[in-house]
């Protein structure tokens, strides 16, 4: 095509009017030519016109040559058939709003899981270069988990090695802190500690004012400086042009405000949205303050960015050389002698690092749900095929009661691929309304799915917004669901027999043409069995988990995690939680109260290495959980003792003996067939303190409903210093359980309004709570599965409905013989259901087929039963059939009441 062609097209293309008016001038002028020609030949004005029009021919079908010559004539045709389609939704505004409910359904379910799946899988971090970027983790295991760090000395030494082959920045962990800006009451923001590269790193530039540099993060507590997030700045601050300057306070320090993060910038925590960055040095004066200067102290996490040329690997090479020198003189000072080899060799590979990609940042909801959002996307793309299957077969049925109208307009000269064309963008027009609605749908779904996704003592903050990804991701599904179901009707209706169609209407010449719609019932069928199944399957497994045993009694009890804040002039901190247990043991009402330093499903218990005074070898690892509680943790738990005695008040007193209580794990994965009564443990490292086993617990579990019971020790909580350093702030961060008979709610209340005053909370929650909130995975998968189960479900009812209904009418006359023979309406009614066990039956067998291999994908997050669960697969199976069955019972009943007479008279 050469530019003076596409000028010409681009012109009619914008300015349609005025072309549309230069033609009927031209085609005037040559008819008046032509006319002025016979009238010089001497005949009549009225004969030249009549003769001038016979010589020129159809001036219609020539325009629209002239039209199709332009190349732009498709524009019309789509303006016409959009208009044309419009008009005839608005005349079925039923069959419209079906369809545009059941694709936004589909639709929105299918944006709201991708929007999802986006933010925690598939979407960089929005800084610089995100691909150059990596970070290290433990080598034994994947790219997902959050480990590898280390402390801060370990990082100045590994960013000064690895210098001339990457930077490298480090940060804490972001978490909820009680922060005061502008003086304003205090409220719990997002916080982290990050070094003073971590901005410039990344290219992260300051929305306002500047962010934080090297400068701020040489001198320990020289520049309490704060960077503010944009949303903190708009809510809290009112965007407020004098920002910087501003001060916020908290661990009882007053930082200034020098900066505004830009918008997009959440920081490289996937789930969690940051709202004040603080540098390192100051992170002394934090509560509970950093020991800057303790090696053993793993408080940071390490990011990097290679420099070109330089690959992954090498970047970490050197930081592996620096963690493996820290632990090499860990081992050397604290390693008591007589340590086994094999035991320090352990210790050291469990210390390897190694580097993995990091542009996509750092989420445990990848780790957690990369499989579930898998099969999540897996079960919406189900119901998207389901509700195309069900749209195709909805246009199926329409197109046949217009075969005459399609017929006519083929026999009076239209192509075939012109109906193609107005039958698509007729599809087209129902998609792109459905795709509108489904964004609304998304919109409206997409928090309560992420709501759903993490607990309630730790909520997920993902950034979901509707952007050009989401967008590019609709179109792309509008188009796909324009194929799937406009295109098979558009296609038979274009090839229909006209002769036919106008010879006896629609009912003519269908016998053999319904093979297409059944066979999308079966596929439909098979793909809703498939649903049902899998809903099944995660709705016994949640069931499952929690009616496992736990080992303890939840019911009644509650728990809230307290720091103190202000240690006061005491030499210790236990004075202070002595005080706090007599209080609220003398509140009315309540049963027991007990303090321990980790909560049931409330995190992981402390590791720590022992050695026992067992006569047998220890195989594996001699790692425990341990536990500091103080007397009536058991009681208020319910957890029952197997052999020996509980702790008493004078164990906890100042000079107390040093006992220890053991659970069954420990005593079987320690002593073996020995009895652990009377014997002794101690830790593997520093001076060792032997502690005499007293009692033996029942294993509880700790904080996984799908793993066993782990060995714990349990020991007083006023000899916790004599266990952990100093540097490790022992006895700054408690767990207080209360048991009450009556109603907890009420207590919560009571419980805040007693340790507000010297204890910061981190949260009151009951354990049963706790417990729930450890399988928000398999409920989620449950709810999701069970409900578009029940979806799928109502749609293969529908379908099977409408397909017996449209089957009824096409045999009304043979019904109606039939009845006058002298059928019995049963034998109707049981003739039309065997007619629909010919859809349903191979569709259940397909089904059970697909479920077979596809329920394997998903045996990882089964609990208590086979992925190919005979009773789960035959309750779907005879469940799907009996909802089959009685969606085909309505029509066929229908057909076997009518009036043979009536049947017999329209035909």
């Amino acid at each position: 095509m050469n530019p003076r062609d596409l000028l010409l097209r681009l012109r009619a293309l914008l300015f349609r009017r005025r072309t549309e008016s230069e033609l009927e001038e031209e085609f005037a002028t040559h008819l008046e030519l032509q006319t002025k020609k016979y009238l010089d030949a001497g005949v009549s004005s009225d004969e030249a016109r009549r003769l001038a029009r016979i010589d020129f021919g159809a001036q219609e079908s020539a325009k629209e040559e002239c039209r199709d010559a332009r190349g732009v004539s498709w524009v019309s045709h789509i303006a016409q058939d959009l208009r044309y389609a419009v008009r005839g939704f608005r005349r079925a505004p039923t069959f419209t709003g079906f369809v545009i409910a059941i694709l936004a359904l589909g639709m929105g379910a299918t944006l709201s899981t991708f929007s999802v799946t986006d933010a925690i899988l598939l979407r960089m971090l929005p800084v610089k270069d995100p691909g150059s970027l990596f970070r290290t983790v433990n080598a034994s295991g994947n790219s997902y988990d959050a480990g590898g760090g280390g402390s801060y000395p370990m990082f100045l030494q590994m960013k000064s090695r690895a210098s001339a082959i990457s930077d490298l920045m480090a940060y804490q962990p972001a978490d909820l802190v009680r922060i005061s800006i502008a003086h304003s009451a205090a409220e719990s923001l997002m916080q982290q500690t990050v070094s003073g590269n971590y901005f410039g790193l990344l290219g992260v530039e300051a929305e306002f004012g500047r962010m934080i540099s090297p400068e701020d993060d040489r001198e320990p507590g020289r520049h309490p400086v704060a960077i503010i997030s944009d949303r903190v700045w708009k809510d809290k601050l009112d965007s407020s042009p004098e920002v910087i300057g501003s001060k916020l306070s908290f661990g009882n320090h007053v930082y200034e405000v020098i900066g505004v993060a830009p918008r997009s910038f959440f920081g490289v925590e996937v789930g969690k949205v940051v709202d004040v960055w603080t540098p390192i040095a100051m992170a002394q004066a934090a509560a509970p303050p950093a020991n800057l200067q303790n090696d053993h102290d793993f408080w940071l996490r390490t990011m990097g960015r290679v420099k070109p040329g330089v690959t992954i690997a090498q970047a970490a090479a050197p930081l592996q050389a620096v963690m493996n020198e820290f632990m090499l003189e860990d081992v050397r000072l604290h390693a008591p002698p007589g340590t086994p080899k094999e035991v320090i060799a352990r210790f050291l590979a469990g210390m390897r690092i190694k580097g993995v990609p990091a542009g996509g940042g750092i989420s445990s909801l990848r780790r957690q749900y990369e499989h579930p959002l898998q099969i999540m996307m897996f079960v919406v793309s189900l119901v998207m095929l389901i509700a195309c299957s069900n749209v195709a077969n909805i246009l199926i049925a329409r197109g046949n009661a217009r075969r005459q109208e399609i017929a006519v307009r083929l026999s009076l000269g239209a192509g075939r691929g012109r109906v193609v064309q107005q039958l698509l963008t007729e599809s087209l027009l129902l998609a792109s309304l459905a795709a509108g609605a489904a964004l609304l749908v998304a919109h409206r779904a997409t928090p309560i799915l992420v709501g759903l996704l993490t607990p309630s003592t730790d909520p997920a903050q993902l950034i979901t917004t509707i952007d050009l990804r989401l967008l590019v991701f609709t179109f792309l599904l509008t188009l796909l669901t324009v194929v799937i179901c406009g295109l098979v009707p558009a296609i038979r209706l274009a090839n229909a027999d006209v002769y036919g169609s106008l010879k006896g209407g629609f009912r003519v010449a269908v016998a053999g043409r319904e093979s297409g719609r059944r066979i999308l019932l079966t596929a439909q069928v098979a793909l809703s069995l498939v649903l049902v199944i899998g809903a099944g399957l995660f709705t016994r497994t949640l069931v499952n988990l929690l009616s496992s045993s736990l080992g303890f009694n939840p019911a009644s009890v509650l728990v809230a995690r307290l720091t103190l804040e202000n240690e006061g002039s005491e030499n210790s901190p236990f004075p202070a939680w002595s005080n706090l247990l007599q209080l609220v043991r003398s509140s009315p009402g309540l049963e027991y109260a007990s303090l321990s330093s980790s909560a049931l499903f409330f995190g992981d218990p402390q590791l720590m290495g022992v050695r026992t005074t067992a006569t047998g070898r220890l195989s594996g690892d001699p790692v425990t959980g341990l536990s500091f509680v103080s007397t009536d943790y058991f009681s208020t738990l319910g957890i029952a003792f197997v052999a020996g005695r509980d702790f008493h008040g004078y164990d906890e007193a100042a000079g107390g003996p040093n006992i220890t209580i053991v659970n069954q794990a420990f005593a079987r994965k320690f002593f073996g067939d020995e009895n652990p009564i009377g014997r002794k443990l101690t830790k593997l490292a520093n001076a060792p303190v032997w502690t005499e086993i007293v009692g033996i617990v029942r294993d509880v579990k700790v904080n996984n409903l799908r793993e066993g019971a782990p060995p714990m020790v349990y020991i007083p909580y006023t000899q916790i210093a004599s266990w952990i350093p100093p540097q490790g702030r022992p006895g700054l961060t408690m767990f207080l359980q209360v048991r009450r008979h009556q109603d907890v709610t009420s207590l919560a209340a009571e419980l805040h309004e007693k340790v507000a005053s010297r204890f910061a909370t981190g949260g009151i929650f009951e354990q049963k709570q706790l417990i729930n909130d450890t399988v928000v995975r398999e409920r989620l998968l449950a709810r999701i599965a069970s409900l578009f189960g029940a979806l799928a479900l109502l749609l293969a009812g529908l379908g099977l409905y409408g397909i017996v209904s449209y089957a009824v009418a096409q045999r009304r006359r043979e019904l109606g013989v039939r009845t006058a023979l002298g059928a019995e309406p049963r034998a109707i009614v049981g003739l039309m259901l065997r007619d629909s066990a010919t859809v349903v039956g191979p569709g259940i067998v397909l089904g059970v087929m697909i479920s077979a291999y596809a329920s394997h994908w998903a045996r990882g997050l089964l609990y208590g039963l086979a992925p190919n669960d005979t009773a789960t697969f035959v309750a779907s199976s005879l469940l799907l059939l009996a909802t089959s069955l009685l969606a085909a019972f309505g029509p066929a009943y229908k057909a076997a009441k009518a009036d043979p007479m009536m049947a017999l008279r329209e035909e």
